[in-house]
């Protein structure tokens, strides 16, 4: 079995994916910079007893590297791990500038759209919310915006009379009160902009109304029946990147 990890800005996500490309667990854990070996290793224990050929990591988060590579190697015993970068063998070309600065889950992302077609946007609503373009096997690039928590926490923050919500339960579109309005701003509103930036790239590009948008990310959620032009929702969308890739390093 291999392992991969996506470690992120804001949650860190594990899969492990059997020699067939079946993923058949995942884990989920909040993202903790300057995190020790044991604090680590006790998160993994749901994977303790498991065999894993190798792992391979996209990090956003370098200065935990280090940790991970130690932590996986000692603890769970995995004798090959690796951590993705540009100059992999991708199936795609990078076509952008400053390729050293891109977020390598932005990458994986691209890997796994490989498997919808040769051209597709993908939407990764999570710590940010990503959009990038896949054109014939060519990552042309895309947009980076807050994501939606980090925009209903900074509203809360700079306003003396809004504070922070949930997300739990019916979020209705029309809100009765400061509470439901909230909630509506931002999953109503964050829904919408998702579907006019997608619209936008689609006509600025000419895309087909066959290209595919595949939605990922722990936002993403909140996309599911409130817009129109995504067409594939992939939870685990940057760890099948990841293990694509794999089986290519």
């Amino acid at each position: 079995m291999v392992l991969t990890v996506d470690i992120g800005n804001t949650d860190t996500v594990l899969a492990y994916f059997s020699s067939m490309g079946d993923c058949d667990s995942t884990l989920r854990f909040s993202t903790v910079k300057g995190q020790n070996g044991a604090s680590l290793t006790k998160e993994l224990t749901p994977f303790f007893g498991k065999v894993f050929s190798a792992a391979i990591i996209a990090s956003v988060v370098p200065e935990l590297n280090n940790l991970w590579k130690e932590v996986l190697t000692e603890s769970l015993r995995i004798s090959s791990v690796s951590f993705v970068g540009v100059d992999i063998p991708w199936g795609f070309r990078i076509g952008v500038e400053e390729r050293e600065r891109i977020g390598h889950d932005r990458l994986c992302n691209m890997e796994a759209a490989l498997r919808y077609g040769n051209t597709a946007v993908v939407v990764d609503a999570g710590t940010a919310t990503k959009f990038d373009f896949l054109e014939e096997e060519i990552f042309q690039g895309g947009a980076i915006a807050p994501g939606l928590g980090i925009s209903c926490n900074a509203l809360a923050e700079r306003s003396t009379q809004l504070f922070k919500i949930s997300f739990d339960g019916v979020i209705p579109l029309v809100g009765k009160n400061t509470k439901e309005a909230l909630r509506s701003g931002a999953v109503n509103v964050f829904a919408a902009s998702v579907d006019g930036m997608i619209e936008k790239i689609f006509a600025e590009k000419k895309l087909g109304k066959s290209t595919p948008v595949i939605a990922t990310g722990g936002y993403a959620v909140f996309l599911q029946n409130r817009t129109k032009n995504i067409t594939h929702f992939s939870p685990n969308h940057t760890l099948e990147g990841l293990y694509a890739i794999s089986k290519k390093i």
